[in-house]
């Protein structure tokens, strides 16, 4: 499994204010809703000659959840694909280059999109 962990950093004071709670949870639940959305987008298959179909396991493999402690909000966004650990590791620049540049998106991808996201949700949710 992969797991990708988002934690916003507390102030050294409790959050007393529970609508503040319940929008920090709300960012952080809109933030990984659209991470799992944007790793299960895939271009559309263009090498057809092989007689390949795609089955859709990748994308249907991609989900996330939120858990909430009694002072921290951490979500993830998963995926249980068996192939997972190679997206990961053994993607080289030149290997993830080549993907970015046929649209396919990658784990780096999603993790600097979900921390400016998460930002500036956040942020809101403060002011």
């Amino acid at each position: 499994m992969t797991e990708f962990n988002l934690t916003p950093i507390t102030p050294k004071n409790d959050i007393v204010d529970l609508k503040t709670w319940e929008k920090l949870h709300t960012a952080m639940t809109d933030t990984v809703v659209n991470g799992r959305k944007f790793m299960s987008e895939y271009p559309p298959q263009t090498l057809t000659k092989t007689g390949y179909r795609r089955t859709g396991t990748l994308k249907r493999s991609w989900w996330w959840d939120v858990v909430t402690s009694q002072d921290t909000i951490e979500g993830r966004v998963s995926s249980n694909a068996n192939m997972a650990p190679y997206n990961i590791y053994v993607e080289g620049e030149e290997q993830r280059n080549l993907f970015r540049g046929a649209g396919w998106q990658n784990i780096q991808d999603l993790m600097v999109r979900m921390q400016a996201e998460l930002v500036g949700r956040v942020q809101r949710a403060l002011k």
